[in-house]
């Protein structure tokens, strides 16, 4: 049986160090990859804390600063969309819409089908609409599904409607922001 084995092991023991190897690496390796993983995001998280500490301090350097390296670094992340929110809302506050417009449009583009992308299509509209771009706006909103947005995109359309005096067009947008406020609440 001894000189059974080893044949046995002279034929096969290449292949089960081998195989023990492969096992082996193949354990490191979903390991170091759950590591690094884990490590970006936390520190996308830390970056994404500090973009809030400046939105919610005001301090529009450190927002900036944090939110740079986060798109730079971690652009795959949900905290790159929020991060975009939130700069485009001290943008605002700080009287500087044309960096909301930018930071909301960069946002839209990223992700068109995403429901935060919803949010930032009718952030930056009352932002065109403010800048005086009503036909932007339009173009903007004018092609939109129906959804839980309805109601407040067709208001938003309304109101560029009225800017541009197209009155009639205006008309149907609030009557229709009016019919989908009842049914969908956002």
């Amino acid at each position: 049986q001894l000189d059974a084995m080893r044949a046995w092991w002279a034929e096969n023991g290449k292949y089960v160090i081998g195989g023990i190897l492969v096992g082996i690496i193949t354990i490191f390796g979903i390991n170091q990859y759950r590591t690094t993983t884990a490590d970006a995001e936390i520190a996308a998280s830390t970056l994404y804390e500090d973009v809030m500490l400046g939105a919610g301090t005001g301090d529009l350097d450190l927002a900036v600063e944090a939110a740079t390296k986060l798109f730079a670094d971690y652009d795959n992340t949900p905290y790159e969309a929020q991060s975009r929110l939130d700069l485009s809302r001290l943008y605002i506050d700080n009287a500087r819409d044309q960096y909301a417009a930018v930071a909301l449009t960069e946002l839209i583009d990223y992700n068109p089908d995403n429901e935060i992308s919803l949010v930032s299509r009718l952030r930056l509209g009352k932002i065109l609409l403010y800048q005086g771009k009503a036909e932007e706006v339009v173009g903007l909103l004018g092609s939109q599904p129906e959804g839980a947005f309805s109601a407040r995109f067709n208001e938003l359309l309304g109101d560029a409607y009225v800017e541009l005096e197209r009155y009639p067009e205006a008309n149907d947008a609030y009557m229709a922001a009016l019919a989908n406020s009842a049914q969908s609440q956002t």
